[in-house]
């Protein structure tokens, strides 16, 4: 695994844990 494709993978990841800590706080209020 290259390095780019390593913060391409880590970026992703991070879009969708974001996503997903957006709703859970919007469910949560």
């Amino acid at each position: 695994m290259t390095t780019i494709k390593f913060d391409e993978f880590l970026n992703e990841e991070l879009k969708t844990m974001t996503s997903n800590l957006t709703i859970w706080l919007k469910e949560l209020s």
